[in-house]
């Protein structure tokens, strides 16, 4: 279903994070996929852009939640 909406695997594995521990930051996304904070950062805005996310909190205190 997340591959038919565009996600890369990254996202996806992300998405799939938040659904089993029910939040992620931008820290725990670059370590699980090794990734820099900037490219964790971009991914994450991506989803929150196609509504999959949501954003609280800002810089180091962001959490991400499902919609």
């Amino acid at each position: 279903y997340l591959k038919k909406m565009g996600l890369n695997e990254r996202q996806t594995k992300g998405v799939l994070y938040i659904k089993a521990n029910g939040h992620i930051t931008t820290s725990i996304y670059s370590t699980e996929n090794k990734v820099t904070d900037r490219t964790a950062l971009r991914d994450l805005n991506e989803l929150i852009a196609q509504k999959i996310i949501y954003k609280t909190g800002e810089k180091k205190g962001a959490k991400y939640f499902l919609k």
